[in-house]
């Protein structure tokens, strides 16, 4: 039951932020570089119905994302989320009535082989020991400079589909680090909700949180979701996968047989996320 429930969860999660992802680029429209990360954008869009019930959508996908992480390791949960880019499409095909074509159906059986081929090839367990401090200001630290840097290119180069692209991993990188602080939240809750909300985990994780939010909108607003959404689901797993191991001490199977075929599955389904991505299904959001 356990077991179902963390494979599940992502899943769910990673339906709605698809809906979610959805939404909030149609309400992004079209943004000059020169208005990327400034305040009236975001300001704007909190203001449209439309864009605040989406990212509610959001929300309730964090909390899946967060039961999950609870019990699993991010070496499984993560991976999972990126069936999004696979909803994504499906919802457009019901939604818009848009057809699927041979050449989708084929990436989605990619994605979805490729996840499965790595899971168990990897054979992940979960962490068992407190979080390392130092890995997670290092973290922290590589994830902000990653996003600084992000940040300056975006705004300064005129290619939609290369902001798009840049942006798309530093969201990344945002999302990973919000998931490592999920994961430490999640387990100060057995010591009680007001050691929770005393400590500086839950607020690490608040302000972690805005940041991706907002690294998220700019990045829908940046380009064509068929560019960014690819660069955030591959960006975001394999981050996590890292942190995981090296923050929670997450294990692997890294026996040579088992680490080759890991690496050759994960290819797969990297593989069929680049090709979905570039669909021409999904560049009807490239607006």
């Amino acid at each position: 039951m356990l077991v179902a429930l963390i494979i599940s969860f992502p899943i769910v999660a990673a339906f709605l932020n698809a809906l979610s992802s959805i939404l909030q680029r149609y309400q992004a429209g079209h943004v000059e570089a020169e208005d990327l990360f400034r305040r009236h954008f975001i300001k704007s869009l909190s203001k449209n119905p439309k864009w605040v019930a989406a990212f509610g959508l959001q929300i309730l996908a964090f909390f899946f994302q967060a039961a999950a992480l609870r019990k699993g390791a991010m070496v499984v949960v993560q991976p999972l989320l990126a069936v999004e880019l696979v909803f994504i499409l499906l919802i457009l095909h019901f939604y818009k009535g848009m057809a699927v074509g041979k050449k989708e159906w084929a990436a989605i059986l990619l994605i979805i082989g490729g996840l499965t081929g790595m899971i168990i090839s990897a054979q992940p367990k979960a962490g068992t020991h407190p979080f390392y401090v130092s890995g997670l200001i290092v973290a922290s630290s590589v994830v902000a400079g990653i996003i600084a840097v992000g940040i300056y290119v975006v705004r300064r180069t005129k290619s939609s589909r290369y902001r798009a692209a840049v942006s798309g991993v530093a969201a990344g990188f945002s999302f990973a680090l919000v998931a490592t602080l999920t994961k430490i939240v999640t387990r100060q809750l057995s010591h009680g909700l007001l050691s929770l909300v005393s400590g500086w985990q839950v607020w690490a994780l608040f302000a972690a949180g805005i940041v991706s939010v907002i690294m998220a909108q700019n990045t829908y607003g940046a380009g064509p979701i068929a560019v960014s959404q690819p660069a955030m689901m591959l960006t975001e797993p394999i981050i996590s996968v890292i942190f995981g191991i090296y923050i929670f001490g997450d294990a692997v199977n890294l026996s040579p047989l088992n680490l080759a075929f890991a690496l050759f599955t994960g290819l797969i389904a990297a593989t069929g996320i680049t090709i979905l991505g570039r669909s021409k299904q999904l560049r009807v959001l490239a607006i």
